[in-house]
């Protein structure tokens, strides 16, 4: 999980900053893809936090993951988030459970 104010930043604020951070994150998407393995993916979770965050980022970040993008303007709803992904997780492993389970038993009765 990630958090991020999501406002890029460049020492020098000249029109070409938009235009490198907006590269840079190109760049990282390009990377995650490359080295995704959907045998044992990573989901990224991305939080933006605050009102300059740039969510469109953050959330281009972690669907390429197959993560979750969130967005806060205050950081005290980063609990929440939090709570949110944590849930999520554990419905997921669950899940998992359940269909490993299942095809335990299929595979016992063949």
């Amino acid at each position: 999980m990630t958090l991020t104010d999501g406002s890029h930043s460049d020492s020098d604020e000249d029109a070409n900053s938009v235009t490198r951070s907006g590269l840079v994150t190109e760049l990282l998407v390009a990377e995650l893809k490359e080295l995704a393995a959907p045998e044992r993916p990573v989901p990224v979770i991305t939080t933006a936090v605050g009102p300059d965050a740039d969510r469109d980022d953050v959330a281009g970040i972690a669907r390429v993951t197959g993560g979750d993008g969130y967005e806060v303007s205050d950081p005290v709803e980063i609990r929440a988030v939090i709570q949110a992904v944590i849930r999520a997780v554990i419905r997921a492993v669950i899940l998992q459970a359940i269909m490993a389970a299942g095809r335990n038993r299929h595979a016992a009765r063949e």
